[in-house]
């Protein structure tokens, strides 16, 4: 497996990473057993980096990737997500805080490497589902992303990409505040 350096976080990730949407069953039905299979498989090949969502399964993804890694002894770089409820901002710190608990408690994990932002950036709020603007972003997103990484909860923090309107992603990025995209 050949390794390269990720964003701005001097991790080593392997070049090819496992989704968690299978072993979430966002395709389609995937037993237990299955996605141990196929975790351990992934680490037997030296693949290192894990990304899952909550929104992968309803919290099935990082529930089955905490248990295929009880018990194995691969440094694995993890990585999951928080979709930011963009009806309520005023609660955005509280909303992070609340996902990433459940998502560490799935994961059995007391932290992970890596937290995405998990929304659609589009230039109004709302323009598409769960949709946040920059300022939203740059504001009380932001914010409560540091707050969890300042507790320990993450190492990183960062923006996953989905339907994003590009000049609104190159505002964000502009920033320079988030670790990777």
């Amino acid at each position: 497996m050949q390794y390269n350096s990720l964003g701005r976080t001097g991790l080593n990730v392997s070049r090819v990473g496992f989704g968690g949407g299978g072993i979430g069953q966002v395709w389609g039905a995937t037993t237990r057993d299955e996605a141990v299979r196929a975790v351990h498989r992934a680490l037997d090949l030296g693949i290192n980096y894990f990304d899952v969502a909550p929104a992968y399964g309803d919290g099935k993804a990082e529930e089955a990737l905490g248990i295929a890694l009880e018990g194995r002894s691969e440094e694995v770089i993890i990585g999951t997500k928080v979709r930011v409820p963009a009806d309520d901002l005023a609660n955005a710190t509280a909303a992070v805080q609340r996902s990433m608990e459940t998502s560490l408690r799935l994961l059995k994990r007391d932290s992970v490497d890596i937290l995405h932002v998990h929304n659609r950036f589009t230039e109004n709020r709302g323009d598409l589902a769960n949709s946040l603007s920059a300022e939203d972003v740059m504001g009380p997103v932001l914010e409560a992303y540091q707050a969890v990484q300042q507790a320990g909860k993450t190492r990183f923090i960062g923006l996953s990409a989905m339907d994003h309107d590009v000049p609104t992603l190159n505002t964000i990025m502009g920033t320079g505040d988030w670790d990777t995209v």
